[in-house]
């Protein structure tokens, strides 16, 4: 497989987000990773997120910002996924120790250990419609 990559402009839409290219990476195991970079207006203004196609069997997604992130857990009891939302986290140290191990699995629960605030958002969301 041969890939060629360019570099490429970063373009605004209208209200200042961007959306850049993603890099595939492939794995062994047949599945990949796809790495996708995002800026914001708001915050800090830059996120990656690294999505699971097969290539990660306790995590299909973490999303990361400078400080805090989310983890789409994959719940093997019902084929879905939990999502966490972790504050207080190095963005850069997580986002380098995915690029140094390829292990999503691995890289969410360096998040959980370094996290300082953590919450369930799966649950959160359901106790919200309930309260309504």
């Amino acid at each position: 497989m041969t890939t060629s990559c360019s570099p490429q402009s970063l373009v605004l839409d209208e209200e200042g987000y961007a959306h850049g290219p993603y890099i595939v990476v492939p794995m062994d195991n047949g599945g990949e990773y796809q790495i996708k970079g995002m800026t914001t207006p708001h915050s800090t203004g830059r996120h990656v997120t690294i999505s699971s196609h097969g290539g990660s069997r306790a995590v299909s997604s973490i999303s990361i910002s400078a400080t805090s992130c989310y983890v789409h857990w994959l719940d093997n009891s019902t084929g879905g996924t939990v999502m966490w939302h972790y504050d207080g986290i190095d963005g850069d140290a997580i986002l380098w120790h995915f690029l140094m191990t390829l292990s999503l699995g691995s890289t969410g629960n360096l998040v959980k250990r370094t996290a300082t605030d953590q919450r369930n958002c799966d649950r959160t969301l359901k106790e919200e419609a309930l309260s309504v």
